[in-house]
């Protein structure tokens, strides 16, 4: 892994285009956003580093969870992609409902793991919505 990320940029290059689901929006402008920012073997650390270290974040994570219940009278809006290999299990998605009941769901069963790419104009409603109940409360 370190080898094909550090020399190779693979986290870029093979594994953001593998986690979008509309393939047509694949063009070298798109990818370009993602390659070029990390020109150098230095500067892909990051890239290898962040997915392992998620990893071991059980006990920060699990500290994040539990303090979710402070944020169930806040408006919110749950843009899911169903395709989403980590993410898109039905399961989590009712995990996060029960943590945020009040959330508002919007399942997108055309996007993957960077729905920001797939879906942008469902993200931004979304944004939106939630932005609109907020300004209407006193």
């Amino acid at each position: 892994g370190r080898w094909l990320n550090l020399r190779q940029n693979f986290f870029a290059r093979k594994v953001i285009p593998w986690g979008i689901y509309h393939k047509e929006k694949l063009t070298p402008t798109l990818l370009r956003a993602y390659t070029d920012p990390f020109p150098t073997e230095d500067s892909r650390v990051g890239a290898w580093v962040f997915p392992r270290e998620i990893r071991r974040s059980a006990d920060w994570l699990a500290d994040i969870q539990a303090s979710l219940p402070g944020l169930q009278e806040k408006p919110a809006v749950l843009v899911w992609a169903m395709k989403d290999p980590a993410f898109g299990k039905r399961f989590i998605l009712n995990r996060w409902r029960r943590l945020l009941p009040q959330a508002e769901v919007e399942e997108l069963s055309d996007a993957s793991h960077y729905l920001q790419e797939d879906r942008p104009d469902r993200i931004t409603a979304g944004i939106r919505r939630v932005l609109a109940r907020v300004g209407s409360q006193p």
